[in-house]
């Protein structure tokens, strides 16, 4: 028989191991262990990030899924997010996710939510049309983002730094001021090499 509930500490190995077989089924990417650990466990630590839930059949778990919540100001209610949906391979195509949908939503109405999103690849056209036979639309918005790309860091004690952006902080003009003398005088020697020849004229 299979059941939907919401997960608990002890699902978190399964469920981590979910979310890096399909890291690597989607994208070719290998998740830290330690990383994605502790990602999982931040949302039992704090369920202001979201919850799981899981499916089971005989006491095994065969998927598992994330909601995350969006306040919405026009509807003054929570919109919920589904994250992270994954079914085992053999699985698939059984209508699970389908199960876990109807489960979430019930819970959800029973909660007062405005209603239910996720996101899907472009090119997913075969997950597009299980949505819509659900009843969602995809039609209505168009999802853009910017990620920054972690670089996870470790020290002598194995734990892990804040992600480095490349390129920022821009230079600042007071930067300039504060530098030292000879620094300066190279900047402006670079600044000259680099100037077109009426610039030079002008200088």
């Amino acid at each position: 028989m299979i059941t939907v509930r919401r997960a608990t500490p002890d699902d978190a190995p399964a469920i981590i191991s979910f979310q890096q077989a399909m890291a690597m089924e989607t994208e070719g990417m290998e998740l830290k262990s330690d990383l994605i650990t502790m990602g999982v466990m931040a949302v039992f630590h704090d369920p202001g990030k979201g919850q799981y839930y899981v499916t089971e059949e005989m006491n095994r778990v065969v998927a598992s899924l994330m909601i995350t919540y969006e306040w919405s100001d026009w509807r003054n209610a929570s919109v919920w997010w589904f994250q992270s949906v994954y079914v085992i391979p053999e699985y698939r195509r059984k209508g699970i996710f389908r199960v876990m949908y109807d489960h979430v939503k019930m819970e959800g109405m029973e909660c007062g939510i405005a209603g239910l999103r996720l996101y899907v690849e472009s090119g997913n056209v075969r997950a597009q049309k299980t949505y819509e036979a659900m009843g969602m639309n995809g039609s209505h918005y168009r999802t853009f983002e910017w990620m920054v790309c972690p670089e996870p860091r470790k020290d002598d004690t194995d734990s892990f730094h804040t992600p480095r952006v490349t390129g920022y902080p821009p230079e600042r003009p007071q930067d300039r001021r504060t530098a030292r003398p000879q620094d300066r005088k190279t900047a402006r020697l670079q600044d000259r090499k680099t100037a077109r020849p009426q610039d030079r004229k002008t200088a």
